[in-house]
């Protein structure tokens, strides 16, 4: 009884790796191009976020990030505050 369960079990594991063998012998895909991830909300309460551009060219990979003050990923602009003219 013990022989036929070893049996059952290999023929899983069999099937399990059979499909994992076949994709690892597929040609990789071309990843050539530009890739930028959306707003990504960090820090506490989420109050900041990030974008990453990841550019990636043959076998050169660049990777840059940008932090912004807001999770929204807007640039925030000053307000002009008025200046006090002497008369």
């Amino acid at each position: 009884m013990t022989l036929i369960r070893y049996l059952v079990a290999g023929t899983y594991l069999l099937a399990l790796a059979a499909p994992a063998t076949a994709f690892a012998q597929e040609k990789p895909l071309n990843l050539n191009g530009e890739w930028t991830t959306d707003c990504l909300a960090i820090g506490k309460n989420d109050r900041h976020g990030y974008i990453t551009r990841i550019t990636i060219r043959d076998k050169e990979v660049t990777a840059t990030s940008q932090i912004y003050a807001k999770n929204s990923c807007k640039i925030v602009r000053r307000r002009k505050t008025a200046t006090h003219r002497p008369s």
